[in-house]
């Protein structure tokens, strides 16, 4: 009976520290989102570049559904889905900064 319990506790501590890092991405993702629409208010990403930029973001939320689809997101997969976001940001900050014609 301990020993189920035990088991069972480390099964839920488990699936909370997935659920954790799963939030962390969509939180990540927000925020992303936010500085897209923050540089498109002021000028500094055009709609093209906004398009890119949301054609990226929508590969790490398709890297995220498919990560959780078998309901087990493993460490690999939530390493890749850290590297695409790590890019997409990197994509916004270049996009940011430019200085493409706004026009």
């Amino acid at each position: 009976m301990k020993k189920n319990l035990i088991k069972l506790s480390l099964v839920i501590a488990l699936l909370s520290i997935v659920n954790v890092s799963m939030a962390q991405v969509n939180k990540r993702q927000a925020k992303q989102n936010a500085r897209v629409n923050q540089g498109r208010a002021s000028g500094e990403i055009t709609a093209k570049e906004a398009a890119q930029i949301q054609h990226k973001q929508n590969e790490v939320q398709a890297m995220e559904n498919a990560a959780r689809s078998d309901g087990k997101v493993t460490k690999a997969e939530r390493k890749a889905i850290n590297h695409e976001q790590n890019e997409a940001s990197r994509q916004i900050a270049r996009k940011k900064s430019n200085r493409r014609n706004r026009n």
